[in-house]
């Protein structure tokens, strides 16, 4: 693992340096060694032949010599067969000096039959050199009779040490067929250890190398796909292909990073469209909405001056705050009204609230500071608070049911509205609950303070009534 660790880190260069390397050095030692052995086997071959060359040339050049030395000696000789007789004579000499012997690189009997084929020249030439010189003819029969006889323990001898040099030969080639077999065994582990080097100098290559790329390739496939949460590349390693893995994977996460934010403001871009669409809806509804109460509060003002026309002043009256009423919700769509204008119109609600129930509830506004009538507050938050009280706490009163309104400011100059009746009450907790009709516009009237930085604080007794605080800070008029 350690070797891994390390060859991954290798620029891809020099791994492939390496490897060639390797695999060439390989590849030269098994030449090499094979040029080796098969000059080693030329050379011995070469030897063994030479010699052979050196006996039979010497035992081809004493016979020779001896026709020619016959043809020689005859009485009828010619100038043609004396030199005949002499080139056989010095080609004799030259094989035999190729005989000499050696006690360095002979072996016994190798040296003994060249040192006897010496000695025998010696008194071969000595007689034959007698032969050429005599004029006795007799002398001359048994010189050359000698000289046959020598001559036949020439060409024995030469005979013998041909048949020794072929047992030797013998030898030679079987020690040379053993080393062969063993040049062939090493050679053959040369090339067994070559592909072992090879397969494993490939699976190097595969896993540092191919293995990489073709994972590149697959997660560059599959982003052009568009599947880009495919898991990162291995960028372990340090060399080319881990910087371009650990570069692919970055341009990967920014492309993600890219293509998710696109769908962000694409989410976002069709969100505001289907709200500006919804907006468009919302103001032609209300833009065509806005007809029927213009139409009836045209016809409460023509019925008020009826009732007028026919002394009918109670009619008249009621009839001109609910005309108040509608003109207040006609007038702005603005969050904030005065509370000047909140109390206007809470008095005229519960003007009608109180001609409707015949005396049975009424509301008590105490004195406060008229300069207070000038701070904003929310629209419609002091009209909901007296519509839930008559609706859900004084449901089952018959009469006496009180609404008594406190106004001041305190001592951080937030404006503050308490509004106490004294109806049936209900368990707080349980105005969070869907199921309490109460909690829709209590709930409302909550969020629009916190949405303009007050609060709202509700005390509630079963049985003895329901007390609500709303603290705003001070603001500006209007939003």
């Amino acid at each position: 693992m350690r070797f891994f660790r390390f060859w991954r880190d290798i620029p891809i260069f020099r791994k492939m340096m390496i490897i060639l390397g390797t695999l060439m050095g390989l590849m030269w030692i098994i030449v090499f060694y094979n040029i080796f052995q098969l000059g080693t086997l030329a050379n011995k071959s070469t030897g063994i032949m030479q010699q052979y060359n050196e006996i039979t040339g010497f035992i081809n050049a004493i016979t020779r010599e001896d026709s020619c030395l016959e043809a020689y000696v005859r009485p009828s000789h010619t100038l043609e067969d004396e030199n005949a007789y002499l080139d056989s004579v010095r080609a004799t000499d030259a094989s035999l000096a190729e005989l000499q012997p050696s006690l360095k690189s002979d072996r016994r009997q190798e040296y003994m039959l060249k040192r006897a084929i010496t000695n025998a020249m010696v008194h071969y030439r000595q007689d034959q050199a007698a032969l050429v010189e005599s004029q006795d003819y007799y002398e001359r029969i048994r010189l050359y009779v000698l000289l046959q006889r020598q001559n036949v323990y020439l060409n024995r001898y030469g005979l013998e040490l041909l048949q020794f040099r072929m047992r030797e030969g013998e030898r030679s080639w079987e020690s040379i067929t053993v080393s062969n077999r063993g040049n062939t065994r090493v050679i053959m582990g040369l090339m067994v250890a070559a592909t072992c080097v090879t397969v494993f100098c490939l699976y190097l290559l595969i896993q540092t190398m191919l293995r990489p790329l073709q994972a590149l390739g697959a997660a560059a496939d599959a982003i052009s796909g568009g599947d880009y949460d495919s898991p990162p590349l291995n960028d372990a390693s340090a060399d080319e292909i881990g910087r371009m893995a650990h570069s692919f994977n970055i341009m990967q996460s920014r492309v993600k990073q890219t293509i998710r934010a696109m769908e962000r403001e694409a989410e976002i871009e069709k969100e505001n469209a289907r709200m500006q669409e919804a907006m468009q809806e919302s103001r032609y509804a209300e833009l065509q909405s806005q007809i029927d109460p213009h139409f009836l509060f045209n016809t409460l003002n023509a019925i008020a001056a009826m009732a007028n026309e026919e002394d009918a002043p109670i009619t008249e009256n009621l009839i001109e705050r609910m005309a108040k009423i509608f003109r207040y919700s006609l007038e702005s769509h603005e969050k904030r009204v005065t509370l000047g204008q909140e109390l206007q119109y809470l008095a005229d609600y519960m003007e009608l609230m109180d001609a409707r129930f015949a005396g049975r509830i009424s509301m008590d506004i105490q004195p406060f500071d008229p300069a207070l009538n000038d701070r904003a507050v929310p629209k419609f938050m002091l009209q909901t608070i007296a519509e839930n009280s008559i609706i859900h706490g004084f449901q089952d009163i018959t009469v006496g049911g009180e609404i008594d309104v406190r106004i001041f400011e305190d001592d951080r100059g937030r404006l503050v509205i308490e509004m106490a009746d004294n109806g049936c009450g209900f368990d707080v907790s349980t105005l969070e609950e869907p199921g309490e009709h109460r909690s829709v516009g209590l709930n409302n009237i909550r969020e629009r303070l916190q949405y303009l930085g007050g609060r709202m604080d509700i005390e509630s007794v079963i049985g003895q009534g329901t007390r609500i605080t709303m603290t705003i800070d001070r603001g500006e008029r209007n939003d």
